[in-house]
């Protein structure tokens, strides 16, 4: 039994029903995608995921490191909170 070619207008309603149903879902597609996919062929796609290592630049580094306020200041404001008490 041979498959008959769907009509233009065929694929068109397909379509147009695809994406209504798209749009009117409230589940994630790609969870639901991962939830199904064989577990060799879960971990090979989520392999990049697990191996992003985001560099920090040393800008964001240096202010990371350090407080806005100096040492002194820092005691100073330490020592009126815990006299306060």
């Amino acid at each position: 039994m041979a498959i008959k070619p769907l009509s233009d207008k065929e694929i068109k309603d397909n379509m147009g029903d695809l994406k209504k149903k798209l749009t009117g879902s409230t589940t994630s597609h790609v969870e639901e995608i991962l939830k199904n996919l064989e577990k060799s062929a879960h971990q090979s796609f989520m392999k990049p995921l697990l191996n992003i290592q985001p560099v920090v630049s040393e800008i964001i580094q240096e202010k990371c490191d350090s407080f806005k306020e100096s040492e002194e200041d820092l005691v100073e404001i330490s020592g009126e909170i815990l006299n306060t008490q």
